[in-house]
């Protein structure tokens, strides 16, 4: 034992502090990669001879292991981009929190945002076009605190995965791309966990096993941003209060070697009370979140892998606005009930998924004598959404492997009507891949429908937007999509270069352009208030990312052009999107000065987004009205945004791990545009631009892991 104790001694020390040995017949580093936490290992039958030993030693097998930090980003064979939810511990903490959106918002593809907006656009599409889920089951409207984050707690989770194009038979019927958060499915040997309290929110996350086969972890997030920053969201023109809370459950049984069974569950609410001085009115606002899901996993060695989900989720709106004339109150809803099934064998991945939705679209209601409401209630939608698909993989020749794919759809709008004219379709899909050595190259096309739209006045923050129903007036959207991918891998993964340049073609695309005033003062017609038409997303973007060492993060450059036109209305031609941003550079970058400081950033140049300039106002009721000119001539100024932390640990013996992390939000106090709006002052019209409430957003929070 002690002549091992030696050798591994002194092979430590040729390793790291020797250049000029050889070693004969030895092959000293098997490396195998861990998220954030790679562990190498040397492991070989090793005959060593050095100066410092007058004899041989033979041993039969040493090994040495060790830990280095990666950037917790990593792309599998099909595109998909992985990112570790650990990551994010040494990320800049934005209210107390490292959100996990904001961070995916940083890669190429994906668009970030302006303060305010909830919105999430991969790919050019809108909001809407993204399928936004936990283990798979679709989470609608995932934002809270104004857009500022999302409903996700990252304690919770183990990784996030993001595709900025759906290029398989097996996505769900969306447009755009799809995010994936990935509860931890291991049973803990103890209990353990971990919390954070900051001077704007708190959350925490324990996981408990119950036996050696099962176990539960739960997690509880909630805010306090008035408590000390009152003072701050008071503007000349406004006053903010807001709050919100969340919670997650998973249980965890492994009832076999082949069978799983787990439960997750999710619930959240969110709170804002927004006093407009100038207008002399409130507008408070309550939604929230809730999802279900069991899921059993059962695997053979004869038949594949089976997959099965059981799920309800819905989210629920209800916008109250009060002005000395007036009340009128904009509640929404939408509720799924499904379930799936997942088949996965050898070349061959097939499943089938059932979908009922509920949707109560946005109907405006008052109490005021002066506004008339008749016929404004919109009746609840009931529709069916039923799939069943099919993917194949074969490897052609060497290195050069194609995957092709069928998704059937059978929608059923108005399922309570006597009358039903069903929607079908068959989207297929395909993808060419081909690796040589450290370059991965992949050619993807695919054609995919969505049934369900939602629309409204604007996603600024606040979720007024709602969902709807395709029927025989609003039609079944639907898309090509073709793009071009490779991957470099230089130094063996050290640096990893990724590219990807897209097209995507959109029918059937709509756009609300009615005001509150219409569903005020006149019959509320939906119909009558959007617009109808296509549009086109293409665009190109490139992305470096340092996988090993002290330092470790990402650059990352994209261009996108998001066109629409909408037929039989007064805009003509085509125009940018709403959420348009041609160029967007992004820098994410961590660096470990040492065992306990660790400093961290991220950075943001983007062009603004387009937006419409009045061209005339006038009066109505006492309230102001504008006319537009050009839609979306003009566009916000540019934004630039950069975020900076320190992560300090301290040497408690309570806890594995704990520390402070400092944070600044906007670190330049640089004035960014959010939007535009018109004030009076002092019978004067005024065209302002509205910048983030606070210019600069500090934030401290003590964490601990036990």
């Amino acid at each position: 034992m002690a002549n091992v104790t030696k050798i591994v001694y002194i092979l430590v020390l040729e390793v790291f502090y020797t250049t000029n040995q050889t070693y004969a017949n030895t092959s000293l580093f098997n490396v195998s990669n861990k998220m954030n936490n790679d562990t190498i290992i040397c492991d070989s039958n090793i005959s060593l001879a050095t100066r410092d030993i007058n004899r041989i030693f033979v041993t039969d097998s040493v090994v040495i292991m060790g830990t280095t930090k990666t950037s917790g980003i990593k792309t599998n064979q099909n595109g998909t981009i992985i990112f570790d939810m650990s990551l994010l511990n040494r990320m800049p903490k934005i209210l107390g929190n490292a959100d996990p959106i904001h961070y995916a918002q940083m890669l190429t593809g994906v668009q970030s945002n302006s303060e305010y907006d909830s919105g999430i656009h991969i790919s050019g599409c809108d909001n809407q076009h993204n399928n936004i889920t936990i283990n798979g089951v679709t989470i609608y409207n995932p934002s809270h605190i104004l857009g500022f984050f999302s409903l996700f707690n990252p304690s919770h989770y183990a990784s996030m995965d993001i595709k900025k194009n759906v290029f398989d038979a097996t996505d769900a019927n969306r447009l755009g791309g799809a995010i994936n958060m990935n509860s931890s499915l291991e049973i803990p040997q103890k209990t353990n966990g971990e919390f954070s309290i900051g001077l704007i929110s708190s959350q925490g996350t324990v996981k408990v096993p119950i036996n050696n086969k099962s176990a539960f972890s739960a997690s509880l997030r909630t805010s306090y941003l008035n408590l000390l920053y009152s003072p701050w969201l008071e503007t000349t023109d406004t006053k903010l209060k807001y709050s919100f809370t969340d919670a997650n459950l998973t249980y965890i049984n492994q009832i076999s070697k082949s069978d799983k069974l787990w439960i997750d569950a999710y619930y959240g609410n969110d709170n804002s009370d927004i006093t407009m001085k100038m207008a002399d009115g409130k507008l408070k606002g309550k939604w929230g979140n809730y999802m279900v899901a069991i899921i059993w996993s059962h695997n053979t060695k004869s038949y594949g892998d089976f997959k099965q989900t059981v799920y309800t989720t819905s989210s629920y709106t209800n916008i109250d606005f009060k002005q000395d004339i007036f009340e009128v109150n904009l509640p929404s809803k939408i509720a799924d009930y499904g379930y799936k099934l997942h088949w996965n064998a050898n070349k061959f991945t097939g499943g089938a998924e059932i979908i009922y939705h509920r949707i109560h679209p946005q109907s405006p209601s008052s109490n005021s004598l002066s506004i008339s409401t008749t016929n404004n209630t919109l009746p609840i939608e009931q529709s069916l959404e039923n799939i069943i698909y099919t993917n194949y993989e074969q490897k052609i020749i060497n290195n050069l492997i194609l995957s092709a794919g069928l998704r059937g759809n059978l929608f059923i709008p108005e399922i309570k009507s006597s009358i039903k004219s069903p929607f079908t379709s068959i989207d297929p899909s395909t993808t060419l891949s081909y690796q040589i050595k450290n370059i991965k190259f992949s050619f993807n096309f695919s054609q995919r429908h969505q049934f369900l739209h939602q629309t409204g006045i604007s996603s600024m923050g606040l979720p007024i937007e709602y969902w709807i129903s395709s029927n025989k007036i609003l039609q079944p959207q639907h898309s090509d999509v073709f793009s071009l991918n490779s991957e470099i891998k230089i130094k063996n993964g050290l640096w990893i270069i990724n590219t990807e340049v897209f097209y995507k073609k959109l029918y059937n695309q709509i756009e609300y352009y009615g005001s509150p005033f219409n569903m005020i003062y006149t019959i509320y017609d939906l119909a009558s208030n959007i617009r109808k038409g296509d549009g086109y997303n293409y665009g190109l973007s490139i992305m470096l990312n340092k996988r090993v060492g002290r330092l470790t993060g990402w650059l990352s450059y994209t261009y996108t052009q998001a066109q629409r036109k909408f037929v039989d209305t007064d805009i003509d031609g085509w125009y940018p999107a709403s959420h348009e941003r041609p160029h967007e550079f992004n820098i994410v970058a961590t660096y470990d000065v040492n065992k306990r400081i660790s400093i961290g950033g991220t950075g943001i140049f983007a062009s603004g987004t387009p937006f419409t300039a009045p061209a005339s106002i006038y009066y109505f009721n006492g309230n102001i009205v504008p006319t537009y000119g050009t839609h979306n001539a003009n566009r916000l100024k540019t934004y630039i945004r950069i975020d900076l932390s320190v992560n300090y640990k301290f040497n408690i013996k309570h806890f594995k791990e704990s520390g402070l992390d400092f944070s600044l939000y906007n670190a330049q106090i640089r004035e960014n545009d959010i939007y535009r709006y018109i004030q009076t002052s002092a019978n004067r019209y005024l065209y302002k631009s509205q910048g983030f409430i606070l210019p600069l957003l500090p934030s401290i929070s003590f964490y601990a892991k036990f």
